[in-house]
């Protein structure tokens, strides 16, 4: 008798197994790194943008918010916030796309910020993707 009910008990966990999504997420070896750069500012008023050719100084900034989508979801499923020379990292992703993120000041805007984005392919298991600089305007 218990062998009859061993059978649909393994059949059942092999059906579980195989319908688990795994697809973009946590739950991989793959990891994410970059670095949020400011690239230029706008004054407190909004109506002088400098940048390296006015003699201002470019720099990797710390304490930046960096998000990140799996797939095709329609909200951030991390969020991070850079280091203290600028690096962000996200880690333990599986195979597939993701949306990296950050905001960047821009007075030309209604909302007076610009969202930053950059695509990335996880193709390997144990992937990690450097991404070039996240720039921003602070």
């Amino acid at each position: 008798m218990k062998r009859y009910l061993l059978l649909p008990a393994i059949a059942f966990f092999i059906a579980m197994i195989a319908s688990c999504d795994s697809g973009p997420g946590q739950g991989g070896q793959a990891t994410i790194t970059g670095k949020v750069y400011a690239k230029g500012n706008w004054n407190s008023t909004c109506t002088i943008y400098r940048d390296s050719a006015d003699g201002w100084v470019p720099y990797y900034v710390p304490d930046v918010e960096v998000y990140i989508i799996y797939g095709d979801e329609p909200t951030y499923g991390e969020r991070v916030r850079t280091g203290p020379d600028g690096t962000f990292q996200f880690k333990y992703l599986r195979r597939g796309s993701y949306t990296v993120y950050t905001y960047s000041n821009d007075c030309t805007s209604l909302s007076g910020i610009e969202t930053i984005y950059a695509k990335v392919e996880i193709s390997d298991k144990k992937q990690e993707v450097n991404l070039t600089n996240l720039r921003i305007n602070k």
